[in-house]
């Protein structure tokens, strides 16, 4: 007599090589043999593959072993046709299976993307307050020099809008500070350290007058932005004090 799952048995590791082209065709094969015998205890090891690749698994185990349920095998062909039909349910009810696990991957991204999503939104909020908020001039800029972020005390001393300045490199906006400061976009690999990379001070700003105005500044490489062509570079800047000045003059040593 056709016994389903003795004949899933015998043909289980020739039907594995057969859907070779899925991550776990044996673990599938499994899952069949559990759900053809009313087992529902290996979620688990249940696979979660592409849905086509899947469809296509399906298609090949039921024509493969409906091959094998030829009248040689079992010549009744009331038998015949109830092994059928088990086969096709326990393939449906691997189908909702498959359905559910999917579901539960797509819940779980959806989770992490919102929580990186609210961490993103977050940061922003933060990185605009401290734009916002901050006395000395600062500009973010990445591997070329190019202006990523422009505070809006950089707008007020420059009389550069935030606008204006973003994707222009810093030289067109502050050529004597840009000019202090481009050998490290220039020729990035002397600056190949995170961290302070430079402290000085240059003429770059002008006063009412047009006369250019002595600033200080720092210019650090964010840590972990990648190789120094591709870092990230935050600069800070302040109008040197006159002299004689009783303020701390400059930005505070590391």
């Amino acid at each position: 007599m056709l016994n389903l799952i003795e004949l899933l048995d015998e043909n289980a590791e020739e039907l594995a090589r057969t859907l070779a082209e899925l991550p776990d065709a044996r673990a599938l094969v499994r899952r069949l043999r559990a759900v053809l015998g009313g087992r529902s205890d290996c979620e688990s090891w249940f696979p979660v593959v592409p849905m086509e690749r899947f469809l296509r698994g399906m298609a090949v185990i039921e024509e493969y072993l409906l091959a094998r349920m030829g009248w040689e095998v079992e010549p009744d062909p009331v038998v015949r046709a109830r092994a059928r039909s088990r086969l096709r349910r326990g393939l449906a009810r691997l189908a909702r299976q498959y359905a559910a696990a999917m579901d539960r991957e797509a819940a779980t991204v959806r989770s992490r993307l919102e929580s990186v999503q609210q961490r993103l939104r977050n940061e922003q909020r933060l990185v605009a307050g401290l734009m916002a908020h901050v006395q000395a001039g600062v500009a973010v800029l990445d591997g070329a020099g190019r202006v990523l972020l422009w505070s809006h005390a950089a707008a007020a001393l420059t009389g550069v809008a935030c606008d204006d300045a973003i994707g222009h490199e810093l030289e067109e906006l502050l050529p004597g500070l840009g000019k202090c400061i481009g050998h490290h976009f220039r020729a990035p690999g002397r600056a190949a350290t995170s961290g302070t990379v430079d402290d000085g001070c240059c003429r770059s700003l002008f006063d009412e007058n047009g006369k250019g105005v002595e600033v200080t500044y720092r210019l650090a490489r964010l840590p972990g932005s990648g190789d120094a062509g591709n870092a990230t570079w935050v600069l800070a800047w302040l109008p040197a004090l006159p002299p004689g000045d009783s303020r701390a003059p400059g930005f505070a040593a590391s």
